[in-house]
């Protein structure tokens, strides 16, 4: 049984599709103390961090597609989750696909 997390549009070039398998990238990012979280500058550094935090985690995703021979991938899911306090998981997760 194969299971995905699909747009509409994905769901419609499934059937040109061939699945490879799920890959996944995760990144564990620790929250930097802050004096004032709620300031202008540390909310944009910490816009600034996730935002690269998150292309690391994308990255990931992106070479193990690669290495299985994959065009694209398609059913993306992110999630984020506080695993400790001030360490946070960045994790996005897809089905890798070639054709189409």
């Amino acid at each position: 049984m194969f299971v995905s997390r699909l747009s509409v549009n994905e769901f419609v070039l499934a059937p040109h599709l061939t699945v490879l398998g799920v890959v996944a990238g995760s990144v564990v990012y620790v929250l930097p103390e802050q004096e004032c979280p709620e300031s202008s500058r540390a909310m944009k550094g910490m816009t600034r961090d996730r935002t690269q935090v998150l292309r690391a985690a994308y990255d990931r995703l992106e070479k193990q597609a690669k290495r299985l021979g994959a065009s694209g991938v398609v059913g993306i899911h992110i999630t984020h989750n506080e695993v400790a306090h001030g360490l946070w998981e960045y994790s996005v997760l897809g089905t890798a696909v070639s054709g189409c």
